[in-house]
């Protein structure tokens, strides 16, 4: 009913990375005068306890000597359970770019984090040889130790920190018969493992065209002619980040007299710093312009608007632009023709950084 098979050895993958961190272990024997006569590397295995206690005397028989073969690790999964601490988004996903198509996305919708118990069990004949294992494991645990790992094979980057948390100690005697017979000391640590469990990978696509026409007319005044708002990048790869320009079309364009006007005011930037123009609630609007038209703009009389080839105009070096421009109290006219070049900037010839962009076409 959920769909197509999957599989990420999520639980495979915990025991590996439970058994790594201990798989190293060794301790060292003195003699009388504190000199190191053998350094012996403890083996680590999966499984119970009781396992390798059975193990050990099958293969020497109950009576024989167990120093040669302890001290010795196994460590096994003893529960799983939701962790209620961590409520993740249900509507979060996960996403990587498609090394091998870049018109899509790698995505993962599902995902959950759950508690695995993990219990490691050190057995040992001599006490300083249980005790030596256990001072070189507490120490991490503070009482939890964070790995890093990648939880999915087919996401490169995705990487998930994994704590580990020490929950409980226990030591114990472990006898056969009588207590003058085998004498095996157990240290019993209880781990906590939180772990994310992970949902079918799939791909989305990527938008990479954006294109919205709105047209209104009210009572035939032609307040909003046309509005073009138009993204297109088909070269984009799927990191790619970009600026988006509003741009706005005719806004109280007269078809009668072919004439544009826009009445522009000067408020603090939402983005920035400083003052900025402002169309309606656009900050800096770009527009375009038509060869052919007229297009005023009314502007406040403290922020007088000006034209410019050059971003910013006198601001950053530039000159400003005068052909076929009339200028007055408050409003400034430019007419397009055939030698208008193909980008203006308007801006303040008082403050700097307020205006925006013009794009002339066709």
């Amino acid at each position: 009913m959920f769909g197509d098979p999957f599989y990420h050895a999520t639980m495979r993958k915990s025991v590996a990375v439970f058994g790594t961190l201990f798989n190293n272990l060794k301790i060292v024997r003195r003699n009388s005068a504190g000199n190191i006569i053998n350094t012996m590397k403890v083996p680590l295995a999966y499984g119970p306890k009781q396992k390798f206690l059975a193990a050990l005397d099958r293969d020497t028989g109950r009576d024989a000597s167990m120093a040669i073969k302890l001290p010795r690790m196994a460590f096994e999964i003893t529960s799983l359970a939701l962790d209620p601490n961590q409520r993740l988004v249900k509507r979060a996903a996960i996403q990587e770019t498609n090394t091998s198509d870049n018109t899509t996305k790698k995505l993962i919708k599902h995902y959950t984090t759950y508690d695995i118990g993990m219990s490691l069990y050190i057995l040992a004949k001599n006490q300083d040889d249980g005790l030596q294992i256990m001072e070189q494991i507490l120490p991490y645990f503070q009482p939890e130790y964070t790995v890093t790992i990648r939880p999915i094979d087919t996401f490169t980057t995705l990487k998930q920190d994994v704590p580990l948390v020490l929950t409980n100690v226990q030591i114990t005697d472990e006898y056969e018969g009588d207590y003058t017979a085998r004498r095996v000391l157990t240290y019993q640590l209880d781990f906590t493992m939180k772990m994310k469990f992970y949902g079918p990978a799939s791909n989305t696509g990527i938008i990479r065209e954006i294109n919205i026409d709105l047209n209104s007319d009210r009572a035939g005044n032609n307040i909003l002619e046309e509005m073009d708002f138009r993204v297109t990048q088909t070269e984009a790869d799927a990191d790619d980040n970009y600026t988006v320009t509003t741009t706005i079309d005719g806004g109280g364009y007269n078809q009668q007299t072919g004439t544009s006007t826009y009445t522009l005011t000067v408020a603090a930037k939402t983005i920035g710093t400083g003052n900025a123009y402002y169309y309606g609630s656009i900050q800096q609007a770009g527009f375009t312009l038509q060869r052919g038209g007229t297009y005023t703009f009314n502007h406040p009389t403290a922020h007088p608007l000006r034209f410019s080839t050059t971003n910013d105009g006198t601001h950053a070096s530039g000159v400003e632009y005068l052909t076929n421009v009339n200028k007055t109290s408050g409003v400034s006219t430019i007419e397009i023709d055939d030698s208008t070049p193909s980008v203006l900037y308007y801006y303040c010839s008082s403050h700097s950084g307020m205006g925006g962009r013009l794009d002339i076409v066709t």
